[in-house]
């Protein structure tokens, strides 16, 4: 209660927090603090000190799913930008083709004669 009184409530005051804040709530904060950065969930099972990671999913795993759309804009993002660079490649193999092809050439493709 001593550390409680003279340490934590006067650093609340001093970080102009609501007076009822407790000491949880902060720590509840930071764990959703660390989620929304990014961190995984074994860091932040460390950082909290939780025994086993199940206890820190219990806790916490419902924040993650808000992830799940800055996850699928990241995977879309990266599908896009394969794409256009296997684009960008079949579009200067075509003109490598189209660059060495003769008339000759493109009739014996076409199974025309000469």
């Amino acid at each position: 209660m001593n550390f409680y009184r003279r340490h934590y409530k006067a650093a609340v005051a001093r970080a102009c927090l609501d007076p009822r804040t407790r000491f949880h709530d902060l720590r509840h904060t930071a764990a959703a603090m660390m989620i929304a950065e990014g961190a995984h969930l074994l860091v932040v099972k460390e950082r909290l000190g939780h025994s086993s990671i199940a206890v820190t999913a219990d806790r916490y795993g419902h924040l993650y799913p808000s992830l799940e759309s800055a996850l699928t804009g990241r995977l879309e993002a990266a599908y896009t930008d394969a794409r256009e660079r296997s684009d960008v490649r079949d579009v200067a193999r075509m003109s490598r083709e189209t660059v060495n092809e003769t008339p000759d050439r493109r009739r014996r493709q076409l199974g025309k004669p000469a």
